[in-house]
């Protein structure tokens, strides 16, 4: 599997052993900064990462859009600006294995 968006902002009510036999490339976390029920939990945090995703959040990653698919999948995060363009970083893959490049598109 490609992309697994986790279910229920990552709370700990997870089913281990289904993340473990999807084996999501990229987990997608949908969770507000700062939310009071602790979401995502570390504990599934942990049990993405050892089925070996890469985890993206949305309270650490900001929004997160996701296109492509196989080798051409992309996730980029967006930096929301009162004026000029919007910027965007590429978080998944990291570009030759460094670190996150930065793109500009004009804001719609």
């Amino acid at each position: 599997m490609d992309v697994l968006k986790v279910a229920h902002h990552g709370s700990a009510f997870q089913d281990a052993g289904l993340l473990h036999s999807v084996r999501p490339r990229l987990a997608l976390i949908s969770c507000g900064a700062d939310n009071p029920y602790g979401h995502p939990s570390p504990r599934t945090v942990a049990a993405l990462g050892a089925a070996g995703a890469r985890v993206l959040r949305t309270d650490t990653d900001g929004p997160i859009a996701v296109a492509g698919a196989g080798k051409g999948l992309r996730a980029v995060a967006g930096e929301h600006r009162r004026s000029g363009p919007v910027e965007w970083r590429v978080l998944w893959p990291r570009p030759g294995g460094a670190g996150e490049a930065a793109v500009r598109e004009p804001n719609d």
